[in-house]
Formats: structure tokens, sequence, C-alpha cells
């Protein structure tokens, strides 16, 4: 029991600091990262439409 709890935590933990991380660098940048991940995004579901066809 202990260590799902213990791999919760980590995973938990490992998603925040992503998220920290990525504030972070949306700060630095100025917006630019998120504009890239909106345009990656897009590109992936544009792919994902032509697949379905």
């Amino acid at each position: 029991m202990n260590d799902m709890l213990l791999a919760v935590l980590i995973t938990a933990g490992s998603i925040g600091l992503l998220v920290a991380m990525g504030r972070l660098t949306d700060t630095l940048v100025g917006g630019q990262a998120e504009q890239w991940a909106k345009t990656l995004v897009n590109k992936d579901d544009a792919a994902e439409l032509e697949r379905r066809r």
C-alpha cells in the first residue's frame, strides 16, 4: 500500500515540476512557447483528421 502511495506522490510531483517548468519557460520566452505548442497540436489534429478520412 505504501509503495502505491509513494508512486502516486512521485508521479504528481513530476507532473507539478513539468507544469512549473513549462510556466517558467513560457514567462521567459514571452508566450512564444505556448504559440509553438498550439501550432504543434493543430498539426497533429489535422493529421488525425486526414487519417480518419
